[in-house]
């Protein structure tokens, strides 16, 4: 539904009209109890939504109770859907969720700052979990539906705003503030900008976010497409990304100072700054004493916000008296349409449509009787992610399935070095300098005899990061002291020290990991030869993180080889058991925002591990849980692993999901976002964004990936076929316009034995030839033939709960 933005425009033009500029600049900078007495309301632009209200609230900025809402799968997981009216229905939930919360005043954004719009033309990207893969298509249509969910169906008030992140080729984080996205004419075009103007034209966002980057030489915050192709693609509201001006100061050198940073942001059309205030405010009062920045300047940007806000009807002439909305009012937006049954089931049922079935011998679907063990790091794991929202109702994958399990992480001993403070504690003088353990205290880190050591287990995520768990108490290890209650925290006391306080790694600098170092203080890194018992490495003399550093090292209690060997004298494992082998990415430890991957293939760890169950059994399905796709290609040709699952993280609902998909209550029909590569070697710099030049992606690659972009399989089997093309379609009101649209009718039997969905696929060549995707891993349509490098996706349905013998026909408009 497009909205008339004219009429909102009109109402922010004549209440900025009776604004003295005092009172312009309390609009942009005051409290929010400032802003009330001008008539303001008290919401802002600034809240989360990537799969679920993010309404954590423990952050330094944003503490307070946490509020449970409905999480979803990661976006990318979202993606693997390929399901538009599933997508539609959970921005449904999010914005019901939104406006309630916002009702109730526990929250104050009800703009998100989502979706996440970026194309992951790279997959090693630190944010891949938060976008929706390789390809402007599946990406404006899967994104644009759940804008649209959230918005509503009011024809004049959107229930909850979108901003699109972050115009635009934005995919590396490393050097994000640095870095520059150089690129041909064609391709910005046709890839990099192309999703933007699709999502804008189909779902039209209330606002959209430039990113830290440039582009081709310009600070994008500066860029004057903002202004040249934004504004004319009809987007009432723009922002800067955290910092950008700052950054483009000290970093990018693109601007001379605060004044000339705001002057180049304002000429190219961007309304507010999500800046450092102690930066910004004295930039902008230099601005305007200086002539530099003028009333009608100040008064355009407040114009466009206030525009935003008339939109979601909270501007003083819609408001109820209980302070919401009239067009959506407490007495229908309220907690109790927060995390609901419904919405659980919502959750659960995306969750098991996102797992893509990447191969199966027959092993799956398993008996939900058979003899199955669980093993790996991520059996009985729901990490949160960044962006995420907390829920009240979280189920692993041990939960989901009820199987025994063991996530075969080593046990160890930890010995401090008399060097370290939190050795050097007088209660302990009298211990051996040279045998100094590790207990706690009240959770704190203490040294000990040894008869008093704590039993930890120690997990190798990548090739250097570990985390530890304290066996007693279930915690892991991190330097955020207890009282501190935010996950943004930084150590400023100067002493370094251990807590058993988290239960899981997930805060900004990631905390709760650490890195294994050398006598020089050097991280350590290791390859799947040496990764098995990686602890024992005599070059260990400590661990890092963010907040500093300590002395110490590990002994032995229960190595891997010795816990799988005891795990399967205990349960009488037999070697042709089913094994749910279950490993994966996490998604603070591995790679999160701020930090890529510095390669895609299986930790060495996890990759050592998964071959000492190889060597045991004969029949192992492989669970990948991971937010981006991931180098297993020695695993997918290994004749033990008998079938492979991929799901992202996300949904509350994650371990109900799986287990629905194993156990063969619902088939797989997920399809993958993006290219699985063989291995690091088919990938080009991460900061080079030719995709063309370096053929990345589908549409430039011209090797064979190990699974195609679309690819996935499903229980059952499937004839598909086009049964001819029409004359050209009737395009209605939801459908973005082209000149040549064609409808296509589709048919699809079920030649299996199992009900299934399928996901029908169209492909049209640089020439204009049409494809009918299937199911072939190096992408060869239906009839066999090679779908033609630079094809693109163009269309694309999931038909649902097709039965054995079953004949569906469906148009399809391309």
């Amino acid at each position: 539904m497009i909205r008339d933005i004219s009429y909102h425009k009109k109402i922010a033009e004549e209440f900025v009209a009776h604004l003295s500029f005092e009172e312009k600049m309390i609009a942009r900078y005051g409290s929010f109890e400032d802003k009330m007495k001008l008539g303001l309301p008290y919401i802002d632009f600034s809240g989360e939504a990537a799969h679920g209200v993010q309404a954590r609230h423990d952050q330094d900025f944003d503490k307070g109770a946490p509020v449970y809402t409905t999480i979803f799968p990661n976006p990318i997981g979202m993606a693997a859907t390929f399901d538009k009216k599933l997508m539609h229905d959970i921005g449904e939930v999010v914005g019901t969720e939104s406006r309630s919360l916002v009702n109730e005043f526990l929250h104050n954004g009800i703009c998100a700052l989502a979706p996440t719009v970026d194309m992951e033309r790279d997959p090693r990207w630190g944010r891949n979990e938060e976008a929706y893969g390789e390809d402007p298509h599946l990406t404006s249509r899967l994104a644009g539906e759940y804008i649209l969910g959230m918005a509503g169906d009011d024809e004049k008030y959107v229930r909850c705003g979108a901003t699109l992140k972050h115009f635009y080729a934005n995919n590396a984080e490393n050097n994000r503030y640095t870095s520059d996205s150089r690129m041909s004419e064609e391709l910005k075009q046709d890839y990099y900008l192309r999703v933007f103007k699709e999502i804008i034209e189909y779902a039209q966002p209330m606002s959209v976010m430039t990113s830290y980057n440039r582009i081709n030489g310009v600070t994008a915050t500066f860029n004057p497409e903002v202004k040249e192709l934004l504004r004319e693609w009809g987007v009432p509201f723009i922002v800067s990304d955290a910092f950008t001006l700052l950054r483009a100061v000290d970093l990018q050198h693109k601007a001379e100072d605060g004044v000339d940073a705001i002057r180049k942001a304002f000429d190219a059309d961007v309304d507010f700054f999500m800046e450092d205030w102690s930066f910004e405010i004295p930039a902008m009062k230099e601005a305007v004493e200086k002539g530099v920045v003028t009333e009608a300047d100040i008064d355009r940007a407040l114009i466009n916000k206030l525009t935003a806000l008339s939109m979601l009807g909270v501007m003083p002439d819609c408001l109820n008296a209980d302070g919401s909305s009239k067009a959506f009012p407490k007495s229908e937006y309220n907690m109790s349409r927060v995390d609901t049954e419904e919405s659980r089931t919502l959750s659960r049922e995306s969750a098991s449509e996102s797992v893509v079935l990447l191969k199966n011998d027959g092993m799956l679907p398993i008996s939900d009787s058979e003899n199955t063990f669980l093993f790996g790091p991520m059996i009985d794991r729901w990490p949160l992610d960044w962006y995420s929202g907390v829920t009240s109702h979280k189920v692993t994958l041990k939960e989901g399935m009820n199987r025994t399990g063991d996530e075969l992480m080593p046990y160890v001993r930890i010995r401090l070095s008399g060097d370290s403070k939190s050795s050097e504690n007088a209660d302990y003088a009298g211990l051996d300098e040279n045998a100094k353990y590790a207990g706690l205290d009240d959770k704190k880190l203490v040294p000990v005899k040894k008869e008093d050591a704590e039993l930890f287990r120690i997990m190798l995520w990548d090739d250097s990061r570990i985390t530890i768990k304290a066996v007693s108490t279930g915690k892991l290890l991190t330097t955020i002291k207890p009282e501190a209650g935010i996950v943004n925290f930084v150590n400023e006391s100067g002493d370094y020290e251990l807590f058993a306080n988290a239960d899981d790694a997930f805060s900004w600098f990631a905390n709760e990991a650490f890195q294994l170092i050398d006598e020089a203080g050097e991280a350590l890194h290791f390859t799947e030869e040496n990764a098995i018992c990686f602890w024992e490495d005599n070059r260990i003399k400590g661990i890092r993180n963010n907040d500093g550093s300590m002395k110490m090292v590990f002994e032995t209690v229960e190595n891997v080889p010795d816990m799988i060997d005891k795990t399967v004298r205990e349960f009488s494992i037999g070697e042709d058991a089913s094994i749910v082998a279950c490993f994966g990415l996490h998604p603070i430890v591995n790679c999160k925002e701020e930090r890529d991957r510095d390669s895609i293939e299986l930790p060495p760890f996890q990759r050592a591990v998964l071959k000492e169950l190889r060597k045991r059994f004969s029949s192992i399905s492989l669970l990948l849980l991971a937010n981006a796709p991931v180098g297993i290609l020695e695993e997918s040709e290994a004749d033990e692993i008998r079938s492979i699952l991929w799901s992202a993280f996300g949904s509350e609902e994650l371990g109900n999901g799986l287990a629905d998909v194993v156990y063969g209550r619902k088939s797989p029909a997920g399809r993958l976002p993006q290219t699985w590569y063989k291995g690091d070697y088919q990938l080009a710099d991460i900061e080079d964004y030719d995709i063309k030049k370096n053929g990345m992606t589908y549409l430039y690659m011209t090797e064979e990936p190990l699974y195609r972009f679309g690819f996935g399989l499903t229980y059952s089997e499937f004839e598909v076929e086009f049964l001819k093309a029409d004359a050209p379609a009737d395009v209605n009101d939801d459908q973005v316009m082209n000149k040549d649209v064609k409808s296509y009718r589709i048919r699809i039997k079920n030649i299996g034995n199992c009900t299934s969905d399928y996901v029908v696929q169209i492909y049209q060549s640089p020439d204009g030839e049409t494809y009918l995707y299937g199911e072939d891993r190096t992408g060869r349509d239906v009839q066999g033939r090679k779908i033609p490098v630079g094809s693109r996706l163009v269309a694309f349905e999931r038909v649902k709960d097709a039965e054995p013998g079953a004949e569906i026909i469906i148009s399809v408009s391309v």
